[in-house]
Parts: structure tokens; C-alpha cells; sequence
């Protein structure tokens, strides 16, 4: 999912089976990990109660533990390019 942060915009992947936010920045120093967390906790929080209400665990046995975790953790993806500047050149 898109995820708009300082001007920016991150990738969120929502791992179900995983039960966790994975966050792939490209501009990881513009952002404090604190201050991503505390931005992204309301997402973290909602995205198993959702699955709960929908029963999504009576199609997916598998997951029912993973569900009842809240919130679920957000990890920052660390090992992937880096942008050097904010800006993009289009010529």
C-alpha cells in the first residue's frame, strides 16, 4: 500500500500470514523510525481487528493465531536503494 511520509512516499506490504507491516523507504534518513512507528500504529492497530470482524480466519485457519496479535509490528526494510536527493530530474 502507498503510504505518504515527509514528502514522500513509502511502500507498505501487509504480511497476513506473516502478521507484520513490512516499510521499503528509499529515503530511509528522512524519517526517524520513532516518528514512522508512531505514524503507522493506527494501521497496525486496524488491519488485524478488520480481519477479525470479517472472520477472516474461518477461511484461513492458518492465520486465526496471527489475527489476535495487536498491533502488529512494523518493520523498516533497510537493505534497499537509497535515494541521493529528494528530487527526480524528467527530461
Amino acid at each position: 500500500m502507498p503510504i505518504f511520509m515527509n514528502d514522500h512516499w513509502v511502500l507498505g506490504v501487509v504480511d497476513i500470514l506473516g502478521g507484520k507491516i513490512s516499510i521499503y523507504d528509499s529515503m530511509i534518513d528522512l524519517t526517524k523510525d520513532s516518528v514512522l512507528v508512531r505514524q503507522l500504529l493506527p494501521v497496525a492497530d486496524m488491519i488485524p481487528l478488520v480481519l477479525q470482524k470479517i472472520a477472516y480466519h474461518e477461511t484461513h485457519p492458518d492465520c486465526s493465531e496471527v489475527i489476535s496479535k495487536i498491533p502488529w509490528p512494523i518493520v523498516r526494510v533497510r537493505d534497499i536503494p537509497q535515494q541521493k536527493s529528494g528530487y527526480v530530474l524528467y527530461i
